[in-house]
């Protein structure tokens, strides 16, 4: 599943635009950043999705709430729509995020067969050396040592 992420301006909530916006309004812009991010739109916003939108805000007045965006600038009417105004200026398009996604998984694959391939590699040594040592301990006999026992006759013969 691809997360989406959307840039949002520090100071986003003193901007100008904001607070001629008002709460619902806000509130209703920053649904719509995430809708956009999700959905890959690309900064439209499709007239039907208006309801959820208010819903996902938390505003009663979801219509009324998109006319004010239009009006301090942070939203523009389309013919299907809204379009959030400058979302590509600050937000990967679709094409860009796909490609993000796309990179991700093949960097995520290669990585995937390189980690295998070490586990195999390890595991095979670890064999191997255990093996190696198996057979030095059946092929080395501790060293016995064999003293030699001298005799020594005694001068008389006996």
């Amino acid at each position: 599943m691809l997360v989406s992420w959307v840039k949002l301006d520090d100071q986003f909530f003193t901007h100008p635009k904001v607070l001629r916006a008002g709460r619902d309004a806000r509130d209703l812009y920053l649904a719509s950043l995430t809708y956009c991010a999700r959905h890959l739109t690309d900064g439209h916003i499709a007239t039907e999705a208006l309801p959820m939108l208010g819903v996902m805000a938390e505003i009663m007045a979801a219509n009324d709430s998109a006319a004010r965006l239009v009006e301090v600038g942070l939203w523009e009417p389309t013919e299907h729509g809204y379009l959030v105004h400058d979302y590509l200026d600050y937000n990967r398009s679709r094409e860009e995020e796909l490609a993000v996604k796309e990179a991700r998984a093949e960097a995520g694959s290669r990585g995937g067969v390189a980690s295998a391939a070490a586990k195999a590699a390890s595991k095979s040594q670890a064999t191997c050396f255990g093996a190696a040592e198996n057979i030095s301990k059946q092929t080395s006999t501790p060293s016995t040592s064999t003293s030699t026992k001298e005799t020594t006759r005694e001068p008389n013969g006996s």
